[in-house]
């Protein structure tokens, strides 16, 4: 923590033009954070002085500086606050000392924090610690430390007592967790990272406020396991002050801190918090920050210029699926991080009910871009109920093998008299749905798939490269010059059919178009995984003559020629209901999604989306298929 003797070195330093306000200001924020003991001490580290000249002018500083009275806020006694008896000390770093209280009034435990004597005498710093400290007590969240009051104690002869009153926790801190067991289990390190996301998302969308300093000292544990986020309104507030901030100064701890922090910008947003939770999941899951240097400056250098290593790379033991996660949330650009903390939520979500993250799509991608047409499959991240079931097939499989191929050559001759009857023997339909496998002959998939009864289905832009899923929505403008994949996975094995929904010109009636999954046209079978729609790395252009899109993705087991399907599509737009004719502009960064199991589009979504889900589910209906949508909104280029 810095002392008065920091700050009247850091003013002789400048004054004898030795190193410039930035610099300064660089190396007192290692001293705040600890990672340096003194001011000259972190300047002759960062080679800015020599330790002869550092001396010097340390002797000058003492010289110069005045013998102060001795000050209670610093001394071992405990400070005296109107209200409030203090019982003991908790700790003391570089926000300043915390202290165990009963606040009387009420007879209940509470916590004050002190702040530093050389925060105190700047006005416009206490100016805006008790603003901040006053937003911060509007909000109300179980993971979220409580703020109770901010106030100040005049003391005559001494600069007044700035402190923060806050909810006690009888527990430890996430730092001292680490450091006793040396890491944490995946399955807990992710409940602690999915509390303080909540955290992090409900003081963003109640009250715009960003931590800046997210890292596992600022996380605290209670007895009873409940995490809480402290600090929270208070580190914009430390590292604005007067002494510590002009242009280019980072702000958050090097070990955790996001690449656009560390390089001094200042108009950050929740991404930045996102990046340095996913640096203290990373620190949990493998028990080392992702970055070493022997300088804080040589560790923002690294945030800054290197990508974030992978969590399974650095220990095999980190399941894989996490570590796509974090991989996601370390991006150092903040566009392809996730772009809120609601998106990280519901990543941990999906992580939870034992389904694959969708980060892994990133992984799907950078694939396809590196091995193109190679035809081989790209690496698999399984979950671990999905991977406990793939091992147990495999078991199946070798166990029972001789049993399968009998059966299997049973049921080939069933299915073999069931066509010749079907096919052969039974006379022409002539109200044949348009289904029936091998009409029309026209780039007919070759052989039947298996009944698949969901699908999902999210939404990838190549510009700039974002991916969001079900519940989600870019956080982007789109314009009629961007280019959309979808990405599909149907429960089972299936033939996957993409259908675009827009306005034909402004104010023009709906079309439906079919869009094809491959240069030839024909339909294709997809997998039980993430298949990119279309294949080979391509991409969709929006319509340009239209301002809002929908994307519907059909799973069925049956095939449906292109020729057909067109046909097919004509005649459902045609018969919609005329008001239902004209899909309406969504709100800007309004992204809605058709939930096929209940078979509704979100609230607000256009009567035209739910006539059209309806007349495709008739269609499929008696053939087994299910259905995925999202639909958004656009600008013309």
């Amino acid at each position: 923590m810095p002392t008065q003797l920091d700050d009247s070195f850091a003013r002789a330093v400048i004054r004898l033009k030795l190193a410039d306000e930035n610099r300064v200001d660089e190396c007192l924020k290692t001293v705040v954070d600890g990672d340096a003991p003194s001011l000259p001490d972190a300047m002759v580290e960062r080679g800015l002085l020599d330790r002869p000249t550092a001396d010097r002018v340390l002797r000058q500083s003492r010289a110069e500086q005045p013998r102060p009275l001795p000050d209670p806020s610093t001394a071992a006694e405990p400070p005296r606050i109107a209200g409030y008896e203090v019982l003991d000390k908790i700790g003391e770093g570089g926000m300043g000392t915390v202290w165990k209280a009963r606040q009387t009034s009420l007879n209940r435990v509470v916590a004050i924090k002190v702040l530093p004597p050389l925060f105190s005498r700047d006005g416009k710093f206490i100016e805006r610690f008790r603003r901040e400290a006053l937003e911060t007590a509007k909000l109300n969240h179980p993971n979220i430390v409580s703020a109770i009051d901010v106030g100040v104690e005049s003391r005559e002869g001494h600069p007044d007592l700035q402190y923060f009153v806050m909810e006690y926790v009888d527990g430890d801190t996430l730092e001292s967790v680490i450091i006793r067991a040396g890491r944490v289990k995946p399955d807990r390190a992710v409940e602690i990272a999915a509390a303080v996301a909540a955290a992090l998302n409900h003081a963003w969308t109640e009250a715009k406020i960003v931590h800046r300093d997210i890292k596992p000292a600022n996380i605290l544990i209670t007895r009873h396991g409940v995490v809480k986020l402290a600090d929270l309104g208070l580190a914009r507030s430390m590292r604005e002050s007067a002494h510590l901030t002009t242009a280019g100064l980072a702000i958050g701890t090097p070990h955790y801190v996001s690449p656009e922090q560390a390089q001094g910008e200042e108009a950050v947003d929740v991404r930045s918090d996102i990046y340095a939770l996913g640096a203290t999941l990373f620190h949990m899951l493998t028990g080392r920050t992702p970055f070493q240097g022997e300088t804080a400056h040589a560790v923002m250098a690294r945030h800054v210029n290197e990508d974030a290593p992978f969590c399974h790379d650095v220990d095999p033991s980190v399941p894989r699926e996490i570590s796509a996660i974090v991989a996601k949330m370390m991006q150092r650009a903040p566009a392809e991080r996730y772009q809120t903390a609601g998106e990280l939520i519901t990543e941990f979500e999906r992580l939870r009910r034992g389904e694959r993250p969708l980060a892994y799509t990133r992984l799907l991608d950078a694939y396809e871009s590196g091995h193109g047409a190679s035809g081989t499959r790209p690496p698999e991240i399984l979950t671990p109920r999905a991977l406990a079931a793939a091992q147990q097939r495999q078991q199946d499989r070798v166990r029972h093998w001789p049993h399968a191929l009998g059966v299997g050559l049973f049921l080939a001759a069933v299915g073999v008299a069931v066509w010749y009857i079907a096919e052969v023997r039974a006379p022409a339909d002539p109200a044949a749905h348009i289904l029936r496998k091998g009409s029309g002959g026209d780039g007919q998939v070759p052989g039947p798939a298996l009944y698949a009864n969901t699908v999902e289905l999210s939404l990838h832009l190549l510009n700039p490269n974002t991916v969001v899923g079900p519940g989600e929505s870019l956080r982007v403008q789109l314009t009629s010059a961007s280019q959309v994949r979808c990405l599909v996975k149907p429960a089972k094995r299936a033939c996957v059919y993409l259908i675009a929904v827009y306005n034909d010109g402004p104010g023009g009636a709906v079309r439906l178009a079919a869009l094809a999954p491959s240069g030839d046209g024909a339909a294709r079978q997809f997998e039980n995984r993430w298949n990119a729609f279309p294949v080979g790395g391509a991409a969709y252009d929006l319509p340009a003559s239209a301002s809002t899109v929908a994307f519907i993705v059909g799973a069925s087991d049956e095939v449906v020629t292109p020729r057909r399907m067109a046909a097919e599509l004509t005649r459902i737009a045609a018969d919609l209901p005329r008001a239902a004719r004209i899909l309406p502009r969504l709100p800007a960064g309004q992204t809605l999604w058709y939930d096929g199991a209940v078979g509704t589009w979100g609230p607000g979504a256009p009567a035209v989306l739910g006539a059209l889900c309806d007349r495709l589910g008739a269609l499929f209906e008696a053939k087994g298929a299910a259905f995925s949508g999202a639909a958004v909104s656009y600008s013309a280029r």
